[in-house]
């Protein structure tokens, strides 16, 4: 049952009825603190208050809310990611969620539920370093669902409101007797062991908490089936604790994985293919164990190279990598090794590079001015000047062949001939806001150019004509960075969004599908065999893609 616009949520039953009608007054009064505190005991009714509450205002933008994050169990740190990928801003941290919360004035409210059950000393962790901190901005409002002894302290106004009934106390629970009683309930896979891909989910979420209190863990941490199948942000919170038995290295690979893994509805493959791309890294021996399930999924990592990476592009012999001190290299491509490191002037972070034809490069430093490197040409030097000296700046660079392509702030793309440096730019407005992302390719005697922007959309643009009418795709959020390249099976695009999506284009065919990223990507490359290149702060991964698997 819904409600329509502005008529608040629907009926609820008599015993709730008054903290419904006091927490939507509450919500109402723009003169009240802006924090607001769910109260009662266990089994009053807190939980169903507030899914009441939720999906009954869903239809009235003066009642909404905006994100609603379950705490139970989770860490501060994934609670953080959650509430980001809520808020469409990917899984990140809460210093980044502060920064676009205060940049986006928009009113927004914000729900939390079980807080007192987060993992640990979380709640107050999650108060104190996310929560306050998001209340001293002024359109910033919170629901919390709070009770008990871990409910943490604030230090702000708050609004209380109390759900009276007098619940009841959870029966006492032999930990080790229940844990082992659930095990018995996981059946075997051929090899005997356990298939945790068929446990019932009521065993699968409860296990670990039951596994940790009884201190058989790590039967659980030890099982790469368990790590695959096992609910991410319960295992999360576990490795996080030193206390928790667990194997040489699996720490490690679990926290470059954690940001994607805690996703909500992952596959099977696409959790093994994300754990099996940070074990490449760390732990070989359970990378080889999870290869065969990752194979199912649609893209496999090949390699791993670490180190933060900011900007890739194919050239130079390989594949460049540039790293966020500005250092410049040349890896192989099937193998992620160093083939060479080329010198740029010491002061240079760039953002962007474009290795046009005879090995010049045009690069896009952090400061959106642009340079060349490598072999010097007129033409590129040109494209460097008139960019530096333009009214709008620089804000993308791609090159294919002789093509060099550069965006600015005003949206416009130029697209340069390289090899003519008296010949001006084919410059088009795509976007009527900055253009944050900018890719060429030639496919079936086109000349192809795609684009990002600050507006949200993806363009795509034929070059010796005008571009398409309507946008390839628009989102709620927007392109960071493009590539593409000209397949076996077709031109083929790949972009990357401000909420940590990845997608995949059929250009003929105008289809697309999601990528998990094995991490935040902040730049990507395409090869002329399909190989997706992923580069983030947790380095460069190669990603071997799959036109078929799922």
């Amino acid at each position: 049952m819904t409600a329509p616009d502005g008529a608040g949520p629907p009926p609820l039953d008599a015993g709730l009825a008054p903290a419904g009608q006091e927490l939507t007054g509450w919500a109402r009064d723009r003169a009240a603190p802006r924090l607001c505190l769910l109260t009662g005991a266990r089994g009053a009714g807190k939980s169903r208050l507030l899914a009441w509450y939720v999906t009954g205002t869903a239809p009235d933008p003066a009642l909404r809310v905006h994100a609603l994050v379950p705490a139970a169990g989770l860490t501060a740190e994934v609670f953080a990611w959650e509430l980001g990928r809520q808020l469409g801003y990917g899984a990140v941290g809460a210093p980044d969620i502060l920064l676009r919360l205060a940049r986006d004035t928009r009113p927004v409210l914000l729900a939390a539920a079980d807080l007192h059950r987060a993992a640990g000393t979380a709640p107050q962790e999650i108060v104190r370093g996310l929560l306050e901190p998001l209340l001293a901005l002024p359109h910033v409002r919170l629901l919390a669902e709070v009770a008990g002894s871990g409910a943490p302290a604030w230090t702000l106004p708050c609004r209380t409101v109390a759900v009276t009934g007098s619940g009841t106390a959870p029966e006492p629970v032999d930990a080790g007797a229940e844990s082992e009683r659930m095990l018995a309930a996981v059946p075997l896979g051929p090899a005997g062991t356990p298939d945790w891909e068929r446990a019932p989910d009521a065993v699968r979420s409860r296990v670990l908490e039951l596994a940790l209190a009884g201190g058989t863990a790590a039967r659980l941490t030890g099982d790469p089936g368990f790590l695959v199948h096992g609910p991410a942000p319960s295992i999360t919170a576990a490795l996080a604790d030193p206390r928790t038995p667990a194997p040489r290295g699996l720490r490690a690979v679990w926290r470059r994985a954690a940001p994607a893994l805690t996703a909500l509805g992952l596959t099977g493959p696409e959790r093994a293919a994300v754990l099996h791309t940070a074990a490449l890294a760390e732990d070989p021996k359970l990378a080889a164990y999870l290869e065969p399930l990752a194979r199912l999924h649609s893209w496999t990592a090949r390699w791993v190279a670490g180190g933060p990476a900011t900007a890739l592009a194919p050239g130079g012999g390989g594949l460049l990598v540039a790293d966020p001190v500005g250092r410049l290299a040349v890896l192989d491509p099937a193998t992620g090794a160093v083939l060479s490191r080329l010198p740029l002037d010491a002061a240079l972070r760039p953002a962007g590079i474009a290795p046009a034809a005879g090995g010049g490069l045009l690069l896009l430093d952090a400061d959106e001015t642009l340079h060349t490197a490598g072999p010097m040409s007129n033409a590129l030097s040109r494209v460097a000047d008139v960019h530096n000296t333009a009214r709008t700046p620089p804000t993308a660079v791609a090159a294919h062949g002789s093509r060099v392509a550069v965006g600015d702030a005003d949206g416009r793309v130029h697209v340069w001939d390289a090899t003519a440096h008296d010949r001006g730019p084919v410059t088009r407005r795509l976007h009527p806001a900055p253009l944050t992302a900018v890719a060429l390719v030639d496919a079936a005697g086109l000349a192809l150019c795609l684009s990002g922007g600050a507006d949200g959309t993806l363009r795509l643009w034929e070059t010796g004509g005008d571009p398409m009418p309507e946008p390839v795709d628009r989102r709620e959020a927007v392109v960071t960075s493009l590539a593409a390249a000209d397949t076996p099976s077709g031109p083929v695009a790949a972009a990357a969004w401000s909420d940590g999506e990845v997608h995949l284009w059929d250009l003929p065919a105008g289809t697309r599908r999601a990528v998990v990223p094995p991490y935040r990507a902040e730049a990507l490359a395409l090869s002329g065999d399909g190989t997706l290149f992923v580069a983030g702060t947790a380095g460069v991964a190669a990603l071997g893609t799959s036109p078929t698997a799922s």
